[in-house]
């Protein structure tokens, strides 16, 4: 997923939440009150709400991770595709990653499409676990509650 590098944090979810509403040309004034909540209560979800008015390019690679998740969730998916999220962090940054999906899949009753070779951070996530091997369904299993 592609960030506006020289924008705000703020902006980048805004924009993603207005294209969601086809509200892109819209000036309604009520309207921009309602998205510019609904861009706060995000950043705040994705831990970001203090670095709203820094740039993209001045995040950490954690942040603009989150900030891409953000963006995806912008328009309040039923299905959520993650390919490799925690790929290029460090332990600490892919620790929160985890915590942070973990928590919107539960809040938001999201179901979480993973594709991962870091099997640690599936097995901590992941309630069902289906596995792929050239296309062929080789392991289907559930975690114990």
């Amino acid at each position: 997923m592609s960030l506006f590098q020289r924008l705000p944090v703020f902006d980048n979810i805004r924009i993603a939440i207005l294209a969601g509403k086809g509200l892109m040309l819209d000036f309604f004034k009520p309207a921009r009150k309602m998205v510019r909540e609904e861009t706060e209560r995000l950043l705040e979800s994705i831990g970001l709400a203090t670095k709203a008015l820094t740039s993209a390019a001045d995040l950490a690679h954690g942040e603009q991770r989150r900030l891409e998740l953000g963006i995806a969730l912008a328009n309040k998916p039923e299905l959520l595709f993650l390919d490799e999220p925690c790929s290029g962090l460090t332990v600490e940054e892919s620790n929160i990653m985890i915590e942070l999906i973990r928590k919107l899949a539960a809040e938001q009753e999201l179901t979480v499409l993973l594709v991962e070779h870091k099997m640690d951070m599936v097995f901590s996530i992941s309630r069902k676990i289906r596995v792929l091997h050239e296309g062929r369904l080789i392991f289907e299993g559930g975690r114990r509650k």
